[in-house]
């Protein structure tokens, strides 16, 4: 205003508009807009005067005033820019390009580039699906995870006020994505349930029809059942894990198929159920129809194929069927060996392998099944609790079969690595000191 610019000032008077009416302040929104129209300058940018109409639109919606509210939304129309819709859709383009290219960072910087432009050109529903966008492509880009919960929980506002129950639905259901995978599952478990809510409140009915529903609503509805099943089984809540995923399960088999790859992670998740419940041999079922899945539409040295013979081993193993649990824990490291950036599955994988062969009395190959994971495991962090753990194990192994020395080396460094991480008071360096004075005392007596 100082320096005479009038349309920066107009411009200011038009995101302090935004920040009102986002507060539900719409009277002082009004104040702002009005001020912005009366300063815009005849040779200002037209997106500046459709962007004050449109706010002056949702202002008069927001005090209830809809005759003055659709004159201002005419007016808006009226100064529509013709680039306005291409350049969202160029900055949209761009962030997807960016997103398949794993440009996590890059694909948020255009999406928020797309939103400050719809947000001055108060495309209010635009602005909710960027949102929206946001949030998702930081989850899936394994970003900011409060910034991913900030961007849904706007988005859910945006299409609460506009009174659009679908995109509230879809929003629920990725809000609660992001809080699960942030740990807070009793409020991921909260949003799943408002997403069911409002779906089934949008169909009208207290009971499913699969074949008198939309096949968009009835995936949706499949994915929130499936999303809300994870959820109580990562709380132990079963009964209620296998009713969510046994649904889920059915509406995904009627609407895409049973061969269906989207089918596998509920398959999977029902097999997990199961197999806590202490029912192996119906979890095997489940899993074993997981994996064939993976393995038809993903090809057979695909991670996700390597997790599923991981479950499977383990239910194996609850079977007692040791060899086809080892089976399937080498076909997973196999696997697992050619990507690096799943060593830590690796690891656990040769740790359980070493586990069964120890309980089989195959002392040797277990060690080397241990030092095996070591190996790995000390790639990632030499100095981690789980190192510490696997060279007390070694230590173990080495003293029952008669290599003290070498028992004495692994749990000195295990007593280290322990103490450092975790203190020396921690009842994991009690082990350690307790083992190594045993193991100086055999030695001694050698």
């Amino acid at each position: 205003r100082e320096g005479g610019h009038a349309e920066l000032e107009a411009n200011a008077f038009i995101r302090l508009g935004v920040a009102y009416n986002r507060a539900a302040r719409h009277s002082s929104a009004l104040s702002c807009y009005t001020a912005a129209l009366h300063t815009l300058p005849s040779s200002a940018d037209p997106s500046l005067s459709h962007s004050a109409y449109r706010g002056l639109a949702e202002a008069y919606r927001g005090l209830g005033q809809a005759d003055l509210a659709a004159s201002a939304a005419k007016k808006a129309d009226a100064e529509l820019p013709s680039n306005l819709a291409l350049k969202l859709k160029q900055l949209e383009e761009e962030a997807k390009q960016l997103q398949e290219a794993r440009q996590t960072e890059g694909a948020v910087t255009a999406l928020e580039a797309a939103l400050d432009f719809a947000m001055e050109a108060g495309e209010v529903k635009a602005e909710g699906k960027l949102c929206a966008r946001l949030g998702e492509v930081l989850v899936e880009g394994g970003g900011d995870l409060r910034k991913a919960r900030d961007y849904q929980r706007l988005a859910l506002q945006i299409f609460r006020e506009l009174g659009d129950k679908e995109s509230a639905a879809v929003t629920w259901l990725r809000l609660g994505t992001v809080l699960r995978k942030s740990g807070d599952l009793k409020q991921a478990l909260s949003a799943y349930s408002r997403s069911l809510h409002v779906q089934m409140d949008l169909l009208g009915s207290a009971k499913v029809h699969i074949e008198k529903t939309p096949r968009k609503a009835v995936a949706l509805l499949a994915a929130t059942l499936n999303n809300l099943g994870e959820a109580y089984m990562l709380q132990h809540k079963l009964p209620e894990a296998k009713l969510r995923l046994g649904e889920a399960l059915e509406m995904k088999q009627r609407v895409l198929g049973k061969d269906h790859l989207d089918i596998a992670c509920t398959q999977d998740n029902l097999g997990l159920v199961y197999r806590e419940m202490g029912e192996p041999k119906k979890a095997l079922k489940h899993l074993q129809a997981a994996m064939r899945l993976r393995q038809q539409e993903l090809g057979p040295a695909h991670p996700d194929v390597a997790r599923s013979k991981i479950n499977l081993a383990a239910v194996m193993n609850q079977l007692s069927d040791v060899e086809g649990a080892l089976a399937y824990w080498k076909e997973a490291a196999d696997i697992l060996e050619t990507r690096p950036e799943l060593s830590g599955q690796l690891g656990k994988t040769y740790n359980n392998m070493a586990v069964v062969l120890e309980g089989r009395g195959e002392l040797a190959a277990a060690l080397r099944l241990h030092h095996k994971a070591i190996e790995v495991k000390l790639r990632d962090d030499p100095h981690s609790a789980t190192v510490a753990d696997s060279l007390y194990n070694i230590a173990i192994l080495h003293e029952q079969l008669g290599e003290v020395e070498e028992a004495v080396t692994a749990c000195k460094r295990s007593l280290a690595i322990t103490t450092e991480r975790l203190g020396r008071e921690h009842p994991n360096a009690r082990d350690a000191r307790d083992l190594l004075l045993d193991l100086r005392a055999a030695l001694g007596k050698q």
